[in-house]
């Protein structure tokens, strides 16, 4: 599908996406703010309060009622990073207008909520509603607290913390508790009022209407002047000289161990295509090497997964294990990858991974929220291409190419969490 990039207003870019395959229409309005341990608090309280009334529709209930009578339009928001960018995301999903009576009835409506939701809330004397902002408040830190419990994220982004200290990666999306209680009401409308006058957007159309329409919805939403922020990049850092290594003991009947990579092949590199490549013969699908040979052949752990940040440079093997078997998984793991870099690589695995490359970007199509994410990441790193060129760069990469890549990632830090009897 393709996907066209118009600016709407000042730092505001519409990604446009013209398809009838889905009967719902797709819309979401993105924020982009620099990850910072000062503002990231803030950042990620505002998306919940808006969400909880505004001028129009002071509570939830008359929301929802709102949303209802659009035939169950839905609406969302979530916080959430890429890179060293925090995003503040809002959501709406909308039947699209032929398949009911009323002409434009959801199309305008739903449009007609974004604008409510983002640009009249519910305010008081220049701050939020106090019990708005003090129960979304908790609904955040049950929220951080929550991560603790899946062991799973939990030693990844223990790793990450461990791995990127002193850089802003290693900061929360959700902020921190201490940051989040210091928080009221006016603080947070303070910080709104930055984040819509100042933080670029990236809005993501997927459905039927017409383009014009779209961009003429938005340019009256967003048609004010606005002193839009630059927003840096990440910052790639090399991997230290000599590996750090963590270890925690809790309740577990399961080790959990990831091991953190620098990995210098950003998304907007030249050979990025090339390091995607070495990312699923490495670990990244079914056929990969990690699950290959560490999981079935050898039976060193329950799960082993790949997540590659290439927005930021970095790449995680994480992986639950035998408490004893903590040294023979991450012994196996950096053989796999020195057999990369030795050039161990069938035509047999370049043959399935370029079949599994087919499938995924096949059912790019299946959901927006492919479609988004895919062109989001390239849109944050300066890149116009599409997904049938992108794939066309993966499908001719060879395997010296993939050697190369294998041979600059450098192991940064080794993350173990053990049981307490171990």
């Amino acid at each position: 599908m393709l996907a066209e990039r118009i600016a709407i207003g000042d730092g505001v870019t519409l990604c446009y996406i013209h398809t009838e395959k889905f009967k719902t229409n797709h819309m979401s309005i993105n924020f982009i703010d620099e990850l910072s341990e000062e503002r990231a608090s803030e950042n990620a309280l505002i998306p919940a309060v808006l969400m909880r009334g505004s001028e129009t529709y002071p509570s939830m209930a008359l929301l929802n009622r709102r949303l209802d009578y659009l035939y169950d339009g839905g609406v969302g928001s979530r916080v959430y990073k890429k890179g060293e960018r925090q995003i503040m995301a809002f959501q709406f999903s909308f039947l699209d207008d032929s398949f009911v009576e009323e002409t434009s009835l959801l199309f305008d409506g739903m449009f007609e909520m974004a604008e409510e939701i983002l640009f009249h809330p519910l305010v008081k004397d220049g701050a939020f509603d106090a019990d708005f902002t003090e129960s979304e408040k908790q609904n955040q830190i049950d929220a951080i607290r929550s991560k603790r419990n899946n062991k799973n994220s939990y030693a990844v982004l223990r790793c990450r913390e461990a791995m990127c200290e002193g850089e802003a990666y290693a900061v929360s999306e959700l902020g921190s508790e201490e940051k989040i209680r210091r928080c009221d009401g006016a603080l947070l409308y303070q910080r709104y009022r930055e984040m819509i006058d100042t933080c670029p957007a990236v809005i993501f159309y997927i459905g039927h209407a017409d383009k014009q329409s779209v961009c003429d919805k938005l340019s009256a939403m967003f048609g004010g002047k606005r002193s839009v922020k630059a927003i840096p990049d990440s910052v790639y850092k090399d991997a230290p000289s000599q590996v750090k290594t963590v270890e925690e003991t809790m309740a577990v009947g399961q080790g959990k161990l990831t091991l953190g990579f620098r990995a210098p092949t950003l998304m907007g590199s030249d050979n990025a295509a090339a390091y995607s490549v070495f990312c699923d013969i490495f670990g990244n699908t079914p056929n990969g090497k990690l699950f290959m040979n560490v999981r079935e052949k050898l039976s060193l752990c329950y799960y082993c997964s790949l997540l590659s940040e290439m927005n930021k440079g970095i790449l995680f093997i994480t992986c639950g294990i035998n408490f004893a078997d903590k040294d023979k998984a991450k012994d196996e793991i950096l053989r796999q990858l020195e057999a990369i870099r030795r050039g161990e690589i069938s035509e047999e695995e370049m043959e399935a991974t370029r079949q599994a490359l087919k499938s995924g970007y096949k059912e790019l199509e299946d959901s927006p929220a492919s479609l988004e994410n895919w062109y989001f990441n390239r849109i944050l790193a300066g890149l116009d291409t599409t997904p049938e060129q992108s794939l066309e760069k993966l499908l001719a990469v060879d395997v010296n190419q993939v050697v190369e890549e294998a041979k600059k990632i450098a192991l940064d830090t080794v993350y173990f969490l053990k049981g307490e009897e171990a």
